[in-house]
This record gives structure tokens, C-alpha cells and sequence, in this order.
């Protein structure tokens, strides 16, 4: 949504939860954007699929899915224990299979473990966590009644 800063003479784009600007890739299904898959989506197919093939020119590349991937495991403090018991204290995920998260290797065994505890979040809760990784800023609703943006918490 395209909204005016009367005070200020500005406009200034107002972005649906899901989507970052310019990640070019949304974090859950929705409406494409850009036509590429979602974080999610990532997740899923790695999960599945596997690895993508080293291929030189077109498609996916393999390190785009290692570093979409990453981006993920940081959402879900999967790269730090502080955060990660904070983590499973707010949104109520098992410690136990946040640890096992972060010590899976391999693309398909840490894709099924990041599907596993994706599936677990809503939306909402996925848009604050990546605000507290500091992978975006803080998440809002537009409250169309109000006609204003509203601060979103995480949901415990």
C-alpha cells in the first residue's frame, strides 16, 4: 500500500506481512512476488529435494538455497543457545528439537528439521522473530478502522 505523510509531504510504501522490501522473496506462500518461492518454500523442497545441482548458468543455485537456508537457521536462533532457549520460552517450541536443528548437517536432514519447526509458527510469529534476529525491522498490522499501523508483538 502506497500511504501519504501529510506532515511531511512524503509518500512511502507500506508492505504486507510476509514480505520484506527488496528480499525479492516473500517469507510464507502467497500471491508470487518476483515469481520465486517463499522462505518456506525453500525450506520445504530442500527438505524433500535436497540439494540443488551446481549448475552454472540458470535456475536456482546451490548457493542461493545454502545461503536462504542460513537465513532460516538464524530466524530461528539456530546459531546462538541464548537466543535459542529465548526462542523456545516466547513462541513454545521444544528446546530439545531446536537443539537438534542446529546440530543437523547436511541440506536435507537441516531442511527437515527447519520444516519441522516452521510448520509449528504462524506467520506472525515467523515476522517477530526475524525482527529479533535482525534479519528486518519491526512487524506491524495495518488496523484499516484506525487507518494506522499497529505495533505487532510475538504471540507466546
Amino acid at each position: 500500500m502506497i500511504l501519504r505523510c501529510f506532515v511531511h509531504q512524503r509518500f512511502f510504501s507500506v508492505y504486507p506481512p510476509g514480505f520484506t522490501p527488496y528480499a525479492r522473496r516473500q517469507l510464507v506462500e502467497g500471491p508470487a512476488q518476483h515469481n520465486e518461492p517463499s522462505l518456506v518454500e525453500v525450506v520445504a523442497d530442500a527438505a524433500v529435494n535436497g540439494p540443488v545441482r551446481r549448475e552454472p548458468t540458470g535456475g536456482a543455485s546451490w548457493s542461493t538455497q545454502n545461503r536462504l537456508l542460513q537465513r532460516v537457521s538464524r530466524l530461528l536462533a539456530l546459531d546462538d543457545d541464548q537466543r535459542r532457549q529465548a526462542l523456545s520460552i516466547l513462541v513454545g517450541l521444544p528446546l530439545t528439537q531446536l537443539e537438534a536443528a542446529a546440530l543437523s548437517r547436511g541440506v536435507r536432514t537441516r531442511s527437515g528439521a527447519l520444516r519441522g519447526l516452521l510448520e509449528r509458527l504462524s506467520a506472525d510469529d515467523l515476522l517477530g522473530l526475524g525482527a529479533l534476529a535482525g534479519l528486518w525491522g519491526p512487524p506491524h498490522h495495518w488496523c484499516p478502522h484506525r487507518q494506522t499501523l499497529v505495533p505487532m508483538g510475538l504471540s507466546p
